[in-house]
C-alpha cells in the first residue's frame, strides 16, 4: 500500500494522518490514542487583554474635527476576542523524514541489505492558523509527577500571518526494518482546535489602534476629563457597540513550545511489500544500515506502527 499524500506550496509531501491518510486502522488507532492522552493532559488558559483575537471587516469614515489632525480618515472594525473555551481537540500533520524498501532475500544475500531505516532530520509541518486570527498556544509542563500540560492562549502574529511553515532539525533516529517491508520514519506535528466564545469589541484606528470602550477612560474604567471633549463620532460608536454578547467561535493553530517551535513526535510505520520488489533506496535521507536478518515482521514482534517516544516523555519535554 502506498501512502496517500498532498503537496504543500513549499514542495513538501504531507500526510493528513488525523483524517486517515495513513490508511490502516492500527495507525489511526495509535494516533488517536496519543491524541486523546494529550488532550486529557492539556489545560488551556484563555482570556484577558492578551487573549487571542480575530479582526472582522472594517469601514472607514472621514474623521471628526478634533481627530482630523491625527488622521484624515478613521477605520472602524470589530475585534472578536476569545473570552473562554468550551472544548479543545488535537490533530496531527505528518511528514516523511526517511523511507526504505527491503525485499525478501536468501540468507546469502543478507549483507546486501540494511535491517533498519534511519532519519538524520526531523521536519515539523505547521499548518496555517485559521484565517484572520492572531494566536499562539504555548505549552509548558506540569509540576512533579502530575502528567499535565498548561497551555497559554495569547495573541501572536508570527504564526498567524504565515502560510504553512516547516521547521527542520538534525536528529539521528533509527528503527528496525526487516525483509519484505517498506519502512518510514515520520514526524508528527500537533495542532489544536479550540471551540469557545468570542466577545466582539469595537475598535478604531486613527494613528494607531484603540479599543473604543476604553477611549478617554481612567485605569479604573471611569471617564477621564478628556471624555467630555471627545467627538460624537467616537462616543456614539462606543455607545452602540460596547458590552455586546459573546458568540460561539472556533480557531485552529499549531501547538508550540515556549521557544516558539512546534510540538512534535517521531514514529515508524512498516508496510508489507507485495510481490518480489526490487530493492531501492527510496530517499536520499535513508541510510543503509548493517546486514539484515531473515525473520518476518510478525515473528520479530515488530508493530506496523509505533511512536518512537511515549506520551510521558512528550509531557516531560516541556
Amino acid at each position: 500500500m502506498r501512502v496517500s499524500s498532498s503537496v504543500l506550496s513549499a514542495g513538501l509531501t504531507v500526510l493528513l494522518c488525523s483524517s486517515g491518510a495513513l490508511g490502516q486502522n492500527s495507525h489511526n488507532s495509535a494516533i488517536d490514542t496519543r491524541l486523546r492522552q494529550l488532550e486529557k493532559a492539556l489545560q488551556l488558559r484563555v482570556g484577558g487583554d492578551d487573549a487571542a483575537y480575530r479582526d472582522g471587516n472594517s469601514r472607514s469614515e472621514s474623521s471628526c474635527f478634533r481627530r482630523w489632525w491625527t488622521c484624515h480618515d478613521t477605520r472602524f472594525f470589530d475585534r472578536h476576542r476569545l473570552a473562554n473555551q468550551t472544548s479543545h481537540r488535537l490533530s496531527t500533520v505528518s511528514q516523511i523524514d526517511a523511507d526504505i524498501d527491503i525485499p525478501n532475500y536468501n540468507g546469502s544475500d543478507a549483507q546486501k541489505f540494511p535491517d533498519k531505516v534511519t532519519a538524520k532530520t526531523s521536519t515539523a509541518v505547521a499548518n496555517k492558523t485559521s484565517e484572520g486570527w492572531s494566536i499562539a498556544v504555548t505549552v509548558s509542563g506540569g509540576i512533579g509527577e502530575v502528567k499535565s500540560l498548561a497551555g497559554d492562549v495569547g495573541f501572536d502574529h508570527t504564526w498567524s500571518r504565515a502560510s504553512a511553515r516547516t521547521v527542520t532539525k538534525e536528529v539521528m533516529t533509527e528503527a528496525p526494518c526487516l525483509p519484505g517491508f517498506r519502512c518510514f520514519i515520520l514526524t508528527y506535528t500537533y495542532h489544536v482546535t479550540i471551540d469557545g466564545f468570542c466577545r466582539p469589541e469595537p475598535w478604531l484606528d486613527c494613528g494607531g489602534e484603540m479599543n473604543a470602550c476604553k477611549l478617554n477612560r481612567n485605569s479604573d474604567g471611569s471617564k477621564s476629563a478628556l471624555a467630555e471633549m471627545e467627538c460624537d463620532q467616537y462616543t456614539d460608536y462606543a455607545f452602540w457597540n460596547c458590552d455586546r454578547r459573546a458568540k460561539p467561535c472556533q480557531v485552529y493553530t499549531p501547538l508550540l513550545h515556549a521557544d516558539g517551535s512546534p510540538v512534535t513526535s517521531q514514529a515508524v510505520m512498516r508496510q508489507e511489500l507485495s510481490g518480489n520488489t526490487i530493492f531501492r533506496r527510496a530517499s536520499k535521507k535513508t541510510k543503509v544500515g548493517k546486514k539484515g536478518g531473515g525473520r518476518q515482521m510478525a515473528n520479530a514482534g515488530l508493530p506496523t506502527f509505533e511512536f518512537l517516544d511515549d506520551v510521558d516523555s512528550v509531557l516531560r519535554s516541556f
